[in-house]
């Protein structure tokens, strides 16, 4: 798909959800800094298969923390953890996004869901906590599968963590 159509792809449902988590209250949780409380450099290098390095948390409510992939700094890992009616209005703005493509994750709980190409994004609400964690790949060449797989394996321990 050429780059343009790709990014256009990418924009719509990504400016919905900013505009939309600019709305949500300031007392959203969030780590903040360089260093990830809720998933560890190593675990996100085991689970996309390429070296990463800590980044500035991204831009958002809740923004936690995120990754860049050495030698493709377009390729990231992202992550928000929201709490309370913040995490309740974020998952739904995450179905909404995800409209009829949205996937139950049942091995992440009853309120998990995955957004697949381009987006690559599971969407966890457990106990009040919700956790977010995208994989951006513009450079690689993983299949639809191993990109689900890997965000499978990140959210989850990033769910247990931000419970913690």
């Amino acid at each position: 798909m050429p780059t343009f159509r790709l990014l256009a792809r990418v924009a719509a449902p990504l400016s919905t959800f900013a505009l939309v988590t600019a709305s949500i209250g300031v007392s959203a949780a969030g780590t903040g800094g360089t260093t990830c409380e809720v998933v560890k450099e190593a675990e996100v290098e085991r689970a996309v298969g390429h070296d990463v390095t800590a980044a500035d948390p991204p831009q958002g409510v809740g923004g936690t923390c995120s990754f860049t992939v050495d030698g493709s700094p377009a390729d990231a890992v992202n992550v928000w953890v929201l709490d309370g009616d913040d995490a309740k209005t974020a998952l739904e703005v995450g179905k909404q996004i995800g409209g009829k493509d949205a996937v139950d994750v049942p091995k992440l709980g009853d309120d998990a869901i995955y957004l697949g190409d381009p987006l690559n994004t599971a969407y966890v609400l457990k106990d009040g906590t919700l956790v977010y964690l995208q994989y951006y790949v513009f450079s690689g060449d993983d299949s639809p599968k191993q990109i689900k797989r890997a965000v499978v394996a990140m959210t989850k321990k990033a769910i247990r963590r931000a419970q913690s």
